[in-house]
């Protein structure tokens, strides 16, 4: 997923209060020249995208960066059943197996049961932080994939608020623990999540910035591309925080 950058194609990257973000590797050659560099070190980065658009293969690179790097990593499954996902990426190269038998890799699995309750309080957020936690200190993690968000949609929470204030408190504990986090969730084309309406966008009130991947079909060719938006920075005094959209760059498959 790389591709060339047209001269000149960005400003300077981000600065908070602090200096210069700083970067950690994604592994995605093309993500991380946009990115000057990576994600954002220990901050929440929101992956969206349609079906087939790349999300689970964008959040998996991540860590095989990190393991890569002399790290381990943690993934934190909200749909697909761990075994599905080890034969899933097999392809890849990436021998998830190996990786959890030398103590570089974990699986959280958090998928619903077969049977679920439609009640409040599925999710216990405090409860999957300490295992997620307790995984990370076992393999060294320093960096952590969610995936995906849209899995929690349908664990029992009618209410927007509660989940967006839960979902909220689980990263910003996680960020606080020296992580960096990549969450993934699905997007209609129009920007929709799923078979949701457009205005329900609490994934996005976690997030520190958003990665947009699409897949668009063209005439008889698809044509993948991303877009990326700056992360949240302070806004200068007697100004309102905006958030500024960067480049759209083409990534042919």
């Amino acid at each position: 997923m790389s591709s060339p950058l047209p001269p000149n194609p960005l400003p300077p990257g981000p600065i908070d209060q602090d200096g210069p973000l700083a970067k950690i590797s994604t592994g995605v050659e093309g993500f991380d020249a946009l990115g000057y560099g990576g994600v954002p070190k220990g901050r929440a980065t929101l992956v969206a995208g349609s079906a087939g658009s790349g999300k689970t293969v964008f959040a998996m690179q991540f860590l095989a960066q990190g393991i890569a790097e002399g790290r381990g990593g943690v993934f934190v499954t909200f749909e697909e059943l761990p075994h599905d996902i080890r034969r899933n990426v097999i392809g890849l190269g990436w021998d998830l197996a190996a990786w959890e038998k030398d103590n570089r890799f974990a699986f959280v699995d958090a998928s619903p049961p077969e049977e679920l309750e439609q009640v409040i309080g599925n999710f216990d957020p405090d409860a999957l932080l300490d295992r997620i936690t307790r995984a990370a200190e076992a393999v060294n993690a320093d960096r952590v994939s969610l995936d995906s968000l849209s899995g929690l949609y349908g664990q029992g929470f009618g209410d927007r608020g509660t989940l967006r204030y839960e979902l909220f408190r689980l990263i910003r504990r996680l960020k606080q623990r020296g992580l960096t986090v990549i969450l993934t969730v699905e997007r209609g084309q129009d920007g929709s999540i799923g078979a949701e309406s457009a205005d329900r966008t609490v994934d996005e009130f976690v997030a520190d910035s958003v990665v947009m991947l699409r897949n668009a079909r063209q005439q008889e060719r698809r044509r993948r591309t991303m877009e990326i938006q700056v992360p949240r920075q302070p806004a200068p005094r007697g100004r309102s925080a905006v958030h500024h959209r960067r480049a759209a760059a083409s990534c042919p498959c």
